[in-house]
């Protein structure tokens, strides 16, 4: 896993942020701001082994999508981000929003702690990781997954 490893190599050059109350202080608005957003979540949010329910919820959006997954659940790289939440790397969201969780294209998923066992969450990052996209095209709130 080169890629990865010129990425952490990459993020350590960059000064690490404190955390205030579990969440990282934005970094401001723009595109250098959502990179800074997400070389903090992979230098502060360790991996995790993604919990039993995983599986079924896995096979259960399959079903419901009618899609074909882009990739598989154990291609999924799995991160417990800051627990309230954190800064969302996405120009999407204003300033003041925390995301609950985050998909990467790399095959990265960060989820806020306390919400790695909200089914919702979970598998609005999976589906984005299913579609390989991190847009929100209408079958996400066709399968109520839509903006969390």
């Amino acid at each position: 896993m080169q890629a990865r490893s010129i990425r952490t190599a990459v993020a350590l050059l960059i000064p690490t942020l404190v955390l205030v109350g579990g969440v990282r202080p934005r970094a401001g608005q723009g595109p250098s701001a959502a990179r800074a957003d997400m070389i903090w979540l992979f230098q502060n949010a360790p991996q995790y082994i993604a919990p039993a329910l995983s599986d079924t919820w896995w096979d259960e959006l399959v079903l419901a999508c009618g899609c074909v997954p882009q990739t598989t659940l154990e291609a999924l790289v799995w991160h417990d981000a800051p627990a309230r939440g954190f800064a969302c790397p996405a120009e999407e969201y204003n300033a003041n929003s925390l995301c609950t969780g985050q998909w990467v294209s790399t095959g990265d998923i960060f989820i806020a702690g306390r919400y790695r066992l909200d089914e919702r969450v979970v598998k609005h990052e999976m589906l984005h990781a299913m579609l390989r996209t991190g847009g929100h095209p209408a079958l996400f709130g066709r399968l109520n997954l839509g903006m969390l």
